[in-house]
């Protein structure tokens, strides 16, 4: 019955940016840890993203001083380098038996090693060249551009926030990137065609089906959790029709989604046993990597 168990994978006094989407995932229960870190590492490869784009877009040679320019695109060089390092490893972790070590660090920042510490403390450092661009533009531009430059910092403050938003600034480039090189770089990332094995199931399900979850107490308060990242577990055997209720429940996250203001990643994934790729933590990590790239209603790509 749903709502018959559900564990937080971040406690509420982890007081750090934690969910970059809500993903409705068919894994057993023994699989949660692995699952809850590759979620939190995706959530910081998003937000170290999301961030970096934001401040090349403020912060060129026409806005601010040349060398604290290139200050920032060094740090940013090398941030990037470590969170692909980080992404990379991640499975090599996980199969490694360092679940635990893996999502501690990212729960609890200020005892990570290795990997992730570098990582945190390389993405410090971009914030400290950044703030050196910002006092360099402030002293070439003056107020003229105040209001935008307040608008996209105010941005990058809610890219801390649990729920991953992505800023008026950071859309417009997505929207401007050139479309092949794009789906070049999402296929290298994720062959899995996600959306159309999604779409595969909404068309066998008969009209109706799963209604009576959408309006259950227990899906709508998982629905309401607003600042942790909860696993929902529909408990059934096999033939039950849990694979037709999840498609379901995908629906409703994306209709919700798309009437909100403001964008907000959301991620799925389909496990199953119809070959080792479908249970490969790595495959399931790579296409998160790939949804949480595209605004949520972009989920047939």
């Amino acid at each position: 019955m749903v709502g018959d168990f559900a564990i937080n994978f971040a406690p509420p006094q982890a007081g750090v940016p934690w969910a970059a989407a809500k993903a409705l995932l068919r894994i057993p229960v023994k699989q949660i840890e692995q699952m809850a870190a590759l979620a939190g590492t995706v959530q910081l490869f998003t937000r170290i993203v999301q961030r970096g784009q934001v401040y090349e877009h403020l912060y060129n040679a026409t806005t601010a001083d040349e060398e604290a320019v290139s200050n920032l695109r060094d740090a940013l060089r090398d941030l990037y380098v470590t969170a692909i390092e980080l992404l990379a490893r991640t499975d090599v972790l996980i199969k490694g038996g360092l679940v635990k070590q893996t999502l501690n660090a990212i729960l609890r920042p200020e005892e990570a090693s290795d990997l992730v510490s570098d990582l945190l403390m390389k993405e410090q450092k971009v914030s400290l060249e950044a703030q050196v661009c910002e006092a360099s533009r402030s002293a070439k531009t003056g107020l003229k551009t105040d209001e935008r430059i307040k608008a996209l910092l105010t941005n990058l403050d809610k890219l801390s926030t649990p729920i991953s938003r992505i800023d008026k600034g950071v859309d417009n480039l997505l929207e401007e990137a050139e479309k092949n090189r794009l789906e070049k770089l999402m296929d290298f990332i994720s062959s899995e065609k996600f959306g159309k094995g999604h779409v595969t199931i909404k068309d066998s399900r008969i009209e109706g089906t799963g209604d009576w979850l959408i309006n259950h107490e227990g899906l709508r308060d998982w629905q309401a959790v607003p600042s942790s990242s909860t696993l929902l577990c529909l408990k059934g055997t096999v033939g039950t029709g849990k694979t037709y209720l999840t498609s379901r429940v995908i629906d409703h996250v994306k209709q919700t989604l798309e009437t909100m203001p403001h964008d907000e990643g959301f991620a799925f994934f389909y496990c199953n046993r119809s070959g080792p790729l479908m249970l490969d933590p790595l495959v399931v990590l790579r296409s998160f990597v790939r949804q949480l790239s595209y605004k949520a209603y972009h989920y047939d790509r």
